[in-house]
């Protein structure tokens, strides 16, 4: 995949996937695609997940799922999904000064609670400031926003799932799902 890179004519917004390796209920894609601007898909091989991290079946299951988002990316807007290689904060500082294949005006997520990832995204934001990028990141793979959750007044970690139950409940209504994008610019 990403054997066909995208002119670098214009500067672009970067849609970085990560856990979420869906085109629907996406708001990474859905407010990327909303820009205006040229569309890039990209996903990173972080060597933080190597194969002795992860496993042989689960590092398959990852590039199984990689080529398969490639190929809907592929039928569906005619763009490719753009797979790079090494730590993320070094591919994106590249990805921001223009030195790599790509370069981003914008750069959009899917947030991720592990604290691994956390991390990382603190340093990315960081760098991205330093650059003068625009980032936006969004809630996705889970029901409720963690940190608003955690945050909220009077916040007790549920130890039961009654208590699990309450803290949805004192959310609100699940947003509905969002809709595919009709197009990629």
């Amino acid at each position: 995949f990403g054997s066909v890179v995208p002119k670098r004519a214009k500067l672009m917004a970067g849609v970085w996937f990560r856990k979420c390796l869906r085109l629907h209920d996406n708001a990474a894609l859905v407010r990327a695609a909303e820009t205006g601007d040229q569309v890039v898909p990209f996903f990173i091989l972080d060597p933080w997940f190597d194969r002795s991290r992860i496993g042989v079946n689960r590092f398959q299951f990852l590039l199984q799922c990689l080529r398969d988002l490639d190929g809907q990316l592929r039928e569906r807007y005619g763009s490719r999904l753009l797979v790079l290689q090494g730590r993320p904060d070094e591919v994106l500082r590249d990805l921001f000064e223009g030195k790599g294949p790509v370069q981003l005006k914008l750069l959009l997520w899917e947030r991720d609670s592990e604290p691994y990832a956390r991390e990382r995204d603190a340093r990315i934001e960081a760098l991205a400031r330093q650059c003068n990028i625009q980032t936006q990141s969004f809630v996705g793979h889970t029901f409720l926003d963690l940190d608003r959750t955690v945050a909220a007044n009077g916040f007790k970690p549920p130890i039961s799932m009654s208590g699990i139950q309450a803290l949805v409940k004192a959310a609100g209504p699940i947003p509905a799902a969002l809709p595919l994008p009709q197009r990629l610019p």
